[in-house]
């Protein structure tokens, strides 16, 4: 079993508001929905069960299943992100 942020590794180095306003145009503004949605954006890939400690955070998870999906170049650049890279 694949853990979807990595058990939460993913969610010590949250990008700037400049490197994630990429991604507003996929109905994403938050890291945590950046994640999912590139997971969700893996075409081998058909759901995911991300953990929340906080209820209100389930509308934030659930709005990033939501198409349009990511392409080649935005999956890239969050890898980039997630490695620290601009």
């Amino acid at each position: 079993m694949s853990r979807p942020v990595a058990e939460g590794a993913l969610m010590r180095f949250i990008p700037s508001e400049a490197d994630l306003k990429h991604f507003r145009a996929f109905g994403v503004t938050t890291w945590a929905q950046v994640l999912l949605k590139w997971i969700l954006s893996d075409p081998r890939c058909h759901v995911t069960i991300p953990a929340t400690t906080r209820p209100g955070r389930m509308a934030e998870n659930a709005a990033a299943g939501n198409p349009p999906w990511f392409g080649p170049h935005e999956r890239e650049l969050v890898l980039r992100l997630a490695r620290g890279r601009r």
